[in-house]
């Protein structure tokens, strides 16, 4: 898919930017995130925050808008561990093109084989592994046996128990 109009791939900061005036639709979206729990609540959180004291840097690539994007993190107690966010802006290329992982990689100065991409889709999986990266999936939208042969290795969920097998 080809973009009309690109905006810089993101730096980010502690706090995140949200648009002060959401229309009608993205309000409703907004309404909907706010009653449901963030994905990063819980263990998923723990692991982001174990990383970042380890100084492990951490990016978001992602082909949600940046401004999704930013109003879950600012109401997310992980949301300023990310060093750069990739999003649908920021690429001409959806995935399972790899444009994204290796803009996210060239951000950050990082080896590609140093990468880890945690990803719930087949094609998102696909694409970390074309740009390099080892790749966990995670049980969620696939099953499983779905996943394994998509990913080096898979599990059910994001939890700092994960930091054992990564050492």
């Amino acid at each position: 898919r080809s973009k009309t109009s690109r905006t810089s791939p993101r730096r980010t900061s502690a706090s995140a930017t949200v648009s002060p005036r959401p229309s009608r639709s993205r309000a409703r979206r907004e309404a909907r995130w706010v009653k449901r729990p963030a994905t990063w609540a819980g263990q998923a959180a723990a692991l982001v925050q174990a990383l970042t004291a380890r100084g492990v840097p951490l990016a978001i690539v992602t082909g949600a808008q940046r401004i999704d994007v930013e109003f879950v993190l600012a109401r997310s107690a992980v949301g300023g561990a990310f060093a750069v966010i990739v999003t649908e802006e920021d690429v001409a290329q959806g995935k399972p093109d790899p444009e994204g992982f290796l803009l996210a990689q060239q951000l950050m100065d990082v080896d590609p084989h140093a990468c880890l991409v945690f990803e719930d889709s087949l094609h998102r999986l696909a694409a970390a592994r074309a740009a390099g990266t080892r790749t966990i999936g995670l049980v969620g939208t696939r099953t499983a046996e779905q996943l394994a042969h998509a990913a080096d290795a898979v599990v059910a969920h994001l939890s700092p128990s994960l930091l054992s097998v990564l050492d």
